[in-house]
């Protein structure tokens, strides 16, 4: 049911597509602007107002709005209004061409809206709606200045954007640029086609089956309401085991770096224990070499008494001896 309604709804936008304002006008009339127009697409609305010499202001709902109280007006009311489409449809087909076009290729990531003014205004800086708006007036002379002041990056950026092949080098890459701004893009051959009654009676019928559709689809509106509360349910499970599994790795990097942390003590431990073991050996062996030194000058001062001790004696026998010859002169006689 589901897959008719979108091959039935892009029937109807084709159908819608090549409508003429009187039978869009009836359409309008017959089944209301939402229903007639909510399929197109914002630039679809925005060239039929171009057409019809209406101003697309604001959103899409508004343009509807704009084209609706139009189309809604009798056919003599909105006669007036021919001529002036006629005249815009004429003077702005080519310039609709072109931003059909470059709404059709241009990237949203690097574009930007033309700026107002000269092409005196165009720089190396310039974005690619900016060459296609004001390039050609520059022509084949000064374009190429402007496209020779680009880099390598910046010219296949505007290659690709405008669907221009972006391989070979600097110099090729402006020359198809230039041709491709002053030239515009390589003609399409378009596929026309009359509506006739019988196609709008069909597109009436595809509106009538859509709308009936619409009114029976609320069992289609649950079995989708089921699948998101079922996406929305699976996704939930899914961000549950992804905080899961990143809390187990906060835990892993917490554990590890504590691992680590206690690794560092006992290494830090280990070393201070070698450091003090090494203090240890530094002392006994400072105890050892004073214990030397006072074995080594108590040898030596034995040695020097030892060699010294004959002197004494012999001083000492002297001694006496001079003693007992006083002792003897003074004895009397």
């Amino acid at each position: 049911q589901r897959l008719a309604q979108k091959v039935q709804v892009k029937c109807l936008v084709e159908v819608m597509a090549l409508c003429s304002q009187e039978e869009l006008a009836g359409l309008v009339q017959a089944i209301g602007p939402q229903q007639a127009l909510g399929n197109l697409k914002v630039s679809e609305l925005k060239d039929y107002c171009k057409t019809f010499g209406l101003k697309p202001d604001g959103n899409k709902v508004a343009i509807i709005k704009t084209l609706g109280k139009f189309l809604a007006k009798p056919a003599d009311a909105s006669e007036p209004a021919k001529p002036k489409a006629k005249a815009a449809a004429s003077k702005k087909s080519e310039a609709a061409k072109k931003e059909k076009e470059v709404v059709a290729v241009a990237s949203p990531a690097r574009t930007k809206r033309p700026r107002k003014g000269g092409a005196e205004k165009l720089s190396s800086s310039s974005s690619t709606d900016e060459l296609l708006a004001l390039g050609p007036r520059l022509g084949a002379e000064g374009l190429p200045e402007i496209l020779g002041g680009m880099s390598l990056a910046q010219l296949k950026d505007h290659c690709k954007t405008l669907e221009v092949k972006s391989s070979g080098t600097k110099a090729q890459l402006a020359d198809r640029l230039k041709d491709r701004i002053i030239n515009g893009p390589p003609e399409k051959k378009e596929e026309t086609a009359e509506v006739s009654e019988k196609d709008v009676e069909e597109y009436l019928a595809a509106v009538a089956v859509v709308l009936k559709n619409e009114e029976e689809g609320g069992l289609a509106d649950e079995e989708a309401k089921e699948e998101e509360a079922e996406a929305s349910e699976a996704i939930k499970k899914v961000n549950a085991m992804e905080e899961t599994a990143k809390a187990l790795e906060e835990k892993n990097i917490e554990e590890a770096a504590q691992a680590e942390a206690a690794e560092g003590k006992v290494e830090e431990a280990a070393a201070m224990e070698e450091s003090e073991e090494a203090a240890e050996a530094v002392e006994e062996k400072q105890v050892e070499e004073a214990h030397a030194m006072e074995e080594t000058v108590a040898v030596t001062l034995a040695m020097e008494a030892e060699k010294e001790a004959p002197a004494v004696e012999d001083e000492a026998v002297e001694a006496s001896e001079a003693v007992e010859e006083e002792k003897a002169e003074e004895a009397p006689a």
